[in-house]
């Protein structure tokens, strides 16, 4: 299963939600991380070997830097605005148990599917 780190766009909600469905979620907040520029905070969650949660645009920058230089990171999963709490933590936890997580490898996934 694939553990998640969430930025600090993320809601508490989702992070509740998602770990009521029984994923292994990680905040950046929790982390001590939260003030940490973007870049930095990819490379902690690919330190960790977990998939970054985020809804910072920034990070679309940041992911096609980190490609166009070849550097590994274990993927990142943007929320797309205005969804609803029950379908983004739905399409977390599909993706979090049905994908191998070097699957995931600087890979880049928007959510609700």
């Amino acid at each position: 299963m694939n553990r998640l780190y969430f930025d600090h766009h993320v809601p508490r909600a989702l992070a509740k939600a998602a770990r009521g469905r029984g994923l292994d979620v990680l905040t950046c907040q929790e982390d001590g991380t939260s003030a940490v520029d973007d870049d930095v905070l990819l490379a902690r969650a690919t330190a960790l070997e977990r998939v970054l949660v985020t809804e910072d645009k920034h990070f679309k920058r940041i992911v096609a830097e980190a490609l166009a230089a070849g550097t590994r990171f274990t993927g990142v999963v943007f929320i797309r605005g205005n969804s609803e709490l029950f379908q983004v933590a739905e399409s977390l936890e599909l993706l979090a148990r049905a994908e191998e997580p070097a699957k995931f490898q600087e890979g880049v996934i928007y959510v609700p599917l």
